[in-house]
């Protein structure tokens, strides 16, 4: 698994690191609503597994602030099957020329 440092913008709700061979991706939204979805502008991360994964393993936890409750569980993620490094890549690149595009476009 390969960890680059991702950039990170003041207050950006999501940050990850490896630690040993786990990724461990820390969410910290300003709120979470029942029965809504939480999203983030960008595909914040990939995890790439070896060409025999079907499912990654994710343990979670959730805190809430003045809670002192500590929720947790476990889920299996399907994984995709093999995809073009290269391809995602350049299609990465073209989306990040494409919002820099738009930025330009407000001013």
């Amino acid at each position: 698994m390969v960890s680059p440092s991702p950039p990170m913008l003041a207050n950006y709700p999501v940050d990850w690191k490896v630690v040993g061979g786990t990724a461990r991706v820390t969410l910290t939204p300003y709120s979470l609503h029942p029965d809504e979805e939480w999203t983030t502008d960008n595909g914040d991360f990939c995890i790439l597994t070896d060409s025999g994964s079907r499912t990654v393993r994710v343990d979670w936890t959730l805190t809430e602030q003045g809670n002192d409750e500590v929720y947790r569980g476990v889920l299996d993620v399907p994984v995709l099957g093999p995809q073009d490094a290269f391809a995602l890549y350049r299609d990465l690149i073209a989306r990040i020329g494409d919002d820099e595009g738009e930025d330009a476009d407000d001013s």
